[in-house]
């Protein structure tokens, strides 16, 4: 037994003297003076590159470096960045200029540190419309701004004798009514709050504070008053509801166009409801007090009509300005998503107003300052979801009209909500598009272009992209497609079908087929519009749909096999040489089509099936 033990502890000896041997080896190690990594490097042969700096996009610095004094930017030298958690956005295109030292190997060139940014060409955006009626740099709100809104004296709140009941002085009322953080805290819309006592003070400080979002600047105090909006909304039982006198209200004041809510523009589009429901035409028209604001104006000029609405315009920055637009276009979203009870659009007595709005969020939604705002888009995306599934079956299909049935199944008539939205986004604007333009018309001698004088074409698809990824979204889709194709198609007589697949449309349309088609394509392809051929074949794509059974049914696939022979074959046979092209931008066109002509025409063959094309 003991020499068993004898044997395990001369075992660990030997154990510990190999963790002495390792750890005096690590010390040694450690102790060892580092090597010069510097003079490593600099005893390296150096290779030498030939780099044609021409081809090389234009360096620069950002704003908050100075290149001439930061010495540790060079090129064969350990570079220092003392500069730590930078954000790099993936949308810049400037990157940090770089300065070769005396005994850098990299040759000089005339100018390496220029200001130009890398653009690509191809990637046309849409330019969007000038909706509110606004030049850059002289935004203004048109009538109240979050410091002059008054709940007392615009929104009529009656209830300062009841706080003077409760202990309230005249001075302490004053303060709470008059800045707005202190009546927030007064307010306490997670409980029950003295400010409101009954259905008219709520809905007074509903109002106030759904007009107090779209003005204020601040992006603190606007989730303050955002937070308080919703949470007055869900804790109380009185009524209120979003509705287009609203939404109205928030337009005028940011002074959107006259045209963008022309009354016999709307009506055009109402009047069949109008007519067979006997109701009375949509009332295009602002909040009560928006006319005492323009009297009290006006007789602070002495009484001048023309002073009442202009006077005293109230400015802001371009920035703060689309930030308040954008907060508007979320509240509105918001509504519909989370409190779909507090909106006044689900009726049908209100079928008017609810095509009204969903017209005047595809305009804000087109507008210069969000074709690029991801979160603005989202949030109209979103809301077109939400209210497109909450209408019921009858109005979706039918409007307002008289009901028709397929069974069991509604059918889409001339008065369904689609096809009414879609008129009204597709004729806009009315009276042509010189106030909304914001791209430079290209002159053509040998014929007119129906679409230049009407919508830019990459605007097209941009409204088509507002619409959601849904069902009815996508029967939308195919309405706005098709009216927009016969547009980019330069058909004079614009038509209307009820259902918007292609079969229907080559079987009722002969102006968008055969030779006329083909010809004006041809045109197109030689005067180098490729970007408008591009738009047209995503609008027959888009009429084609994405539902794998439903697009590619057996009667439907003969229409789509004459598009893919007659037009998109023609298209693919008449385009020129990418080699040929010479200008950059027009080679990126050509690119992108080439791209998204091959995708659809691949679709389109497995659809149907390719032992049949």
């Amino acid at each position: 037994m003991s020499d068993d033990c004898d044997d395990l502890l001369d075992g660990d000896d030997e154990l510990d003297e190999r963790r002495n041997f390792n750890g005096d080896a690590i010390l040694q190690h450690l102790d060892a003076p580092a090597p010069d990594l510097l003079a490593t490097s600099a005893a390296l042969p150096q290779q030498k590159y030939d780099i044609d700096f021409e081809l090389l996009p234009s360096l620069s610095l950002p704003d908050d470096i100075d290149s001439d004094k930061d010495d540790d930017l060079t090129m064969d030298g350990v570079v220092e960045d003392k500069r730590k958690d930078v954000d790099m956005d993936v949308d810049e295109t400037t990157t940090s200029s770089v300065t070769p030292s005396p005994t850098s190997t990299v040759p000089n060139t005339e100018d390496v540190s220029g200001t130009e940014e890398l653009s690509l060409p191809g990637l046309t955006l849409a330019p969007g419309l000038n909706v509110f009626s606004q030049e850059e740099g002289k935004h203004a709100f048109k009538y109240f701004s979050f410091d002059d809104l008054c709940l007392e004296k615009d929104l009529s709140y009656e209830r300062r004798p009841y706080l003077k009941g409760h202990g309230f002085s005249d001075q302490a009322i004053d303060d709470i009514l008059s800045d707005k953080l202190t009546f927030l805290r007064h307010l306490m819309p997670e409980a029950q709050s003295v400010l409101i006592g009954n259905k008219n003070d709520f809905r007074n400080i509903m109002e106030f504070l759904f007009y107090c979002i779209s003005v204020c600047t601040d992006r603190l105090m606007n989730d303050l008053l955002m937070k308080s909006f919703f949470s007055l909304a869900k804790n109380y039982s009185y009524q209120w509801k979003l509705t287009l006198t609203n939404v109205v209200t928030v337009m005028w004041n940011f002074d959107l166009h006259r045209e963008a809510l022309n009354a016999d523009f709307i009506s055009k589009h109402l009047s069949r409801h109008v007519q067979q429901n006997q109701t009375s035409p949509t009332k295009i028209q602002g909040a009560r007090f928006i006319l005492e604001i323009k009297k009290r104006r006006r007789n602070a000029n002495g009484g001048d009509k023309n002073s009442g609405s202009d006077a005293q315009r109230l400015a802001v920055t371009d920035d703060k300005f689309t930030f308040c637009v954008s907060r508007f276009v979320k509240a509105v979203s918001r509504l519909f998503v989370s409190l779909p009870n507090r909106v006044h659009f689900h009726y049908k007595s209100k079928w008017n107003d609810l095509c009204v709005l969903s017209f005047i969020m595809a305009l804000v939604g087109s507008d210069k300052r969000f074709i690029e705002d991801c979160d603005v888009g989202q949030e109209i995306k979103t809301m077109y979801h939400y209210l497109f599934n909450a209408l019921p079956d009858k109005f979706w299909y039918c409007g307002a009209g008289e009901q028709v049935k397929q069974g069991n199944k509604f059918c889409l008539t001339n008065d369904s909500f689609p096809l009414t939205f879609c008129k009204m986004v597709h004729d806009f604007p009315p009276y042509g598009v010189e106030t909304f333009c914001m791209w430079e018309k290209e002159k053509v001698t040998n014929i007119s272009l129906r679409l230049d004088d009407h919508e830019h074409h990459m605007n097209v698809l941009h409204k088509i992209d507002l619409l959601p990824i849904s069902y009815r979204g996508a029967q939308v889709k195919k309405f706005l497609a098709y009216l927009y194709l016969q547009t980019m198609m330069n058909v004079t007589a614009i038509r209307s079908n009820e259902s918007p697949d292609i079969k229907s449309i080559i079987e009722e349309n002969p102006d968008i087929k055969g030779t006329v088609t083909q010809t004006f394509i041809k045109y197109l392809i030689k005067r180098e519009r490729y970007l408008n051929v591009y738009v047209i074949i995503k609008l027959w794509d888009i009429i084609v749909g994405n539902e794998i059974k439903e697009s590619f049914a057996e009667e439907r696939k003969p229409a789509i096999r004459m598009v893919l022979t007659e037009i998109l074959e023609m298209i693919e046979k008449k385009l020129p040489q990418l080699t040929s092209r010479n200008d950059k931008e027009k080679l990126y066109q050509l690119m992108r089509l080439n791209n998204v002509l091959s995708m659809v025409k691949e679709r389109w063959s497995n659809g149907c099936g390719e032992e049949e094309i």
